[in-house]
């Protein structure tokens, strides 16, 4: 079809209009009645590349009030055929394939064209369950799905996200659950029919063509702001011609929702991807490259850019750990995997039917069936792998490429990952990232295709980082946790070195550089947690539900305590002392197995480097526990292990020191110190809070050194234990409201 960009001159007059963007759309349009005849004149109209249009039935005569493209010559003809002829006038430049098939008996049909699709609208009147397989398909695919209907002088549209919460079984409490489990996303695209789904009785509906040709349209509308980057987009739209009136609403979303049950768990920031050149690698087995030749370029690695690949690399350095290089000597069949991850994903600034979540600078996460995989090295943000200045004192003296992995720190983390993966398990603690594979890249446009570009895919099970979510959601439930309560008292608790001239509570991080006595605010019952019902402001009414579910779940724990003549604490106190024993426990299992979280001296900025930090242990969601541990150790990028260290490179003096320096590290993050920036928005807090925050930090700075000087694990009140999780999920939708 000849393009002429005139065509669609006035639209791209729209402020903020993403031509480009809706140029690269792909729409499946289920059924071509009322709705879908407008939906389909829409998208070609608006210059989508291509549209799938399905339907079985033949046009009737009292189809012809309002579906827009068939007319009398039409009556007992195809309603594929028909629209086909149709569309031709008003056609523009979209590719139309057309499904003239039943739904139900079709359905491996329907799922290999919604894999090219960006978006469904589901206008096929089957019943709930229908519905529901759609929607598992848009969440398998991360794509979102609008449904619509009319009945009477009603239109009614929903649009649920790529991600789910809320998706339709959030909504609809259907009660079958062995079809229900037939049809979850981890499911749905291998099903052959779904005939096996219960239909409802409908009745005939009375509609006329203005309600379906505006609610048609309104569908279309809903997605385009979507496309233009709105985020709070209602769940639900009804609008009643007779009335005029006009009603909007985000429905709730459920966190036990089979269907969406992480959406809490992971980052809600869209972000997309499209395939990359390249290959995918299996690895299963490795061996150290150890040999006297092996070491030596190692070393000269550590110290010296690649001037060996020539002019243009003579200032590129990159990442080097003072450890043997790990070689991969067997590989997995990439058959094995999910099929969408058996070529290469790279992050890019267009909209694409590749969807996920943003997951640091250069990761994101994908949902594939029902799992998550994470992609480490996929691009810096969106800007593919770019070479940037490396300043040493304040002046540009190398280069290096930011936003991928390199070989040999590829195979060493997936190596370290699998081993340490394994260790974990042994020792009763989750795992956050099993290995799956690793993505080679090979691109056309690179500019230094000598340095090799690699992404570790890892299948994940949330994406919620202690630093730069779990603590500053905790932190900004405070306002609404605590009231009523003893201020002065509290104050009391604090040995009188912990006030500065002024008469100020110093903090935590300061307090444990002076060695200054912290409290432990599991000893007082100083703390009565009640949270009060959330205002409009400040938490999305999507997750009312949510939070009244977990508020109420709290509340008997909060009258237990209450009644405690001992003192138990409270439920924060006892889950931050409990989180800071984690940390603790896991530095120590590696400084027991003589395994270095990536803690070495930089040759080239003559500066540590450290991975020790909070940011990189996750919580895991109650379904993920194990042993009942809220933690899991995520990133080992940079590990090494005492054995792998290179040869006369580190002494026993130097790794003792490097190990300390690890858990000197981690114990000032934990405390707070202000020059660890998780890129977290902090909640404004009161004075008050401010200074129960400190007794906070103590806390959880005193359970991490207790896992450091081999303490026992914490033996919390049972009762208490049942408040950890609520209380969590409380902070992780104030978490989510902080960073909208």
């Amino acid at each position: 079809m000849t393009e002429n960009t005139n065509y669609f001159k006035k639209q791209k007059l729209i402020p903020n209009w993403p031509q480009e963007v809706v140029e690269e759309q792909v729409g499946f349009v289920l059924g071509v009645g009322g709705l879908g005849c407008t939906i389909a004149v829409a998208l070609c109209r608006l210059g989508f590349k291509k549209i799938f249009i399905l339907d079985f039935d033949v046009v009737d005569d009292h189809n012809l009030n309002r579906q827009i493209l068939f007319s009398k010559k039409h009556i007992n003809k195809s309603k594929i055929d028909s629209a086909m002829e149709a569309l031709e006038s008003h056609n523009l430049r979209t590719e139309i394939v057309p499904m003239e098939m039943e739904a139900l008996g079709n359905w491996s049909k329907i799922v290999k064209a919604a894999r090219e699709c960006t978006v469904i609208f589901n206008l096929i009147d089957v019943g709930a369950y229908w519905d529901v397989a759609v929607q598992s398909l848009g969440l398998s695919l991360g794509i979102p799905v609008v449904v619509g209907g009319t009945f009477n002088q009603m239109m009614s549209f929903d649009f649920y996200p790529p991600e789910g919460a809320p998706c339709i079984c959030c909504v609809d409490k259907l009660k079958d659950q062995e079809v229900l489990d037939r049809l979850l996303p981890d499911k749905i695209q291998g099903l052959e029919n779904i005939n096996f789904i219960p239909k409802d009785k409908n009745p005939v509906g009375a509609s006329a063509v203005y309600v379906a040709t505006v609610c048609g349209f309104m569908m279309v509308s809903t997605y385009m702001q979507y496309l233009q980057g709105n985020r709070k987009i209602p769940t639900r739209m009804i609008f009643y011609y007779n009335t005029y009136e006009w009603v909007s609403w985000p429905l709730e979303a459920d966190l036990h929702c089979k269907f969406c049950s992480k959406s809490l768990y992971f980052d809600k920031r869209p972000c997309y991807y499209e395939k990359a050149s390249g290959k995918t690698l299996v690895p299963k087995k490795f061996k150290s490259l150890n040999s006297k030749e092996e070491i030596e370029e190692t070393k000269f690695r550590t110290k010296n850019p690649l001037v060996k690949l020539g002019e243009k690399y003579s200032k590129q350095i990159i990442p080097c750990i003072p450890s043997t290089d790990s070689k991969a000597t067997e590989f997995g069949n990439i058959k094995d995997l999910p099929t969408s991850l058996q070529s290469p994903y790279i992050k890019c600034k267009k909209r694409t039917p590749y969807v996920g979540f943003a997951s640091g600078i250069r990761s994101g996460v994908m949902l594939i069936g029902k799992k998550m995989y994470r992609f480490k090295g996929c691009g810096n943000n969106t800007e593919r792998f770019l070479v940037r200045d490396v300043k040493v004192f304040g002046e540009t003296k190398y280069e290096e490429v930011r936003g991928c992995m390199f070989e040999h720190t590829s195979l060493r983390e997936y190596q370290m990952v699998s081993e340490l993966s394994e260790l974990m398990k042994k020792k009763g603690i989750p795992t956050a990232n099993i290995p799956t594979a690793i993505f080679k890249y090979e691109l056309e446009e690179d500019q230094l295709p000598k340095i090799g570009k690699f992404c570790n895919v890892y299948e994940c099970t949330s994406d919620i980082r202690l630093a730069n979510a779990v603590l500053p959601g905790l932190e900004g439930l405070l306002s609404v946790l605590v009231h009523d309560w003893d201020h002065t008292q509290y104050l009391s608790l604090f040995d009188k070195s912990r006030f500065d001239k002024d008469n100020k509570l110093i903090n935590t991080a300061v307090a444990v550089n002076k060695k200054l006595p912290l409290i432990d605010l599991r000893k007082v019952n100083v703390l009565h947690e009640a949270p009060k019902p959330p205002k409009h402001e400040d938490v999305h009414p999507r997750w009312f539900k949510l939070w009244e579910s977990e508020s109420h779940k709290m509340a008997p724990i909060v009258e237990y305590i209450k009644k405690e003549k001992k003192s138990v604490g409270s439920i924060i106190s006892n889950l931050y002392y409990k989180l800071g024993y984690e940390v603790g426990r896991v530095v120590m299992i590696l400084e027991k197995e003589e395994i270095s979280w990536g803690t070495f001296y930089d040759n080239f900025t003559f500066d540590f480097h450290c991975n020790a930090h909070p940011d990189n242990l996750i919580l895991v969601s109650e379904k993920d526990s194990v042993n009942g541990n809220l933690l899991a150790p995520w990133d080992f990028d940079f590990a090494f292990t005492k054995e792998s260290s290179v040869p006369n490179f580190i002494d026993e003096e130097t790794w003792t020191n490097w190990k300390n320096i690890e858990k000197k590290e981690m114990k000032y993050a934990i405390a707070g110190q202000q020059n660890f920036d998780f890129g977290f928005k902090e909640i404004e807090l009161s004075d008050e809070m401010k200074q129960l925050k400190i007794g906070l930090r103590d806390t959880i700075t005193l359970g991490y050194l207790a896992a450091i000087n081999g303490e026992e694990p914490p033996e919390t009140d049972p009762e208490i234990v049942k408040g950890f999780y609520p209380m969590l999920n409380l902070a992780l939708i104030m978490n989510k409201v902080m960073k909208d």
